[in-house]
């Protein structure tokens, strides 16, 4: 028998408690960013939550949403990568129905109309 067996059975072990570290820590993250930003469940997107309650004239809703779309859009990139890695871990029947899921940003049908999806679609 290979001495290589255990040792890879180990570090299998090891990369998925990580990965379900991260993903931990990323739900948390998230979950806390929307509740500083008052976006909770669907209740409503950040700028029109902020414009609400900030009572933001157009100006300052114009500035403030683009500065919450630049983040969104350094943001895009790790969601990408992280999407990447994790299909590399499904089998091929898991991975097309992976596929098949909405992603951050993305689109989705509203009402019979397609639109923009995200919390920070304007």
């Amino acid at each position: 028998m290979n001495g290589t067996a255990p040792s890879r059975g180990r570090a299998a072990a090891l990369l998925l408690a990580i990965f379900l570290a991260g993903a931990a820590a990323g739900a948390a993250g998230l979950a806390l960013s929307q509740r500083a930003l008052g976006h909770e469940g669907r209740r409503g997107r950040p700028l029109e939550r902020l414009s609400r309650d900030l009572r933001l004239d157009p100006a300052q809703r114009t500035e403030i949403g683009a500065i919450l779309l630049r983040q969104r859009e350094r943001m895009r990139p790790m969601f990408e990568e992280t999407r990447q890695e994790i299909r590399a871990v499904l089998r091929p029947d898991q991975q097309a129905r992976f596929d098949a899921l909405p992603r951050p940003g993305g689109r989705r049908l509203h009402r019979g109309k397609w639109r923009k999806s995200g919390p920070f679609a304007p």
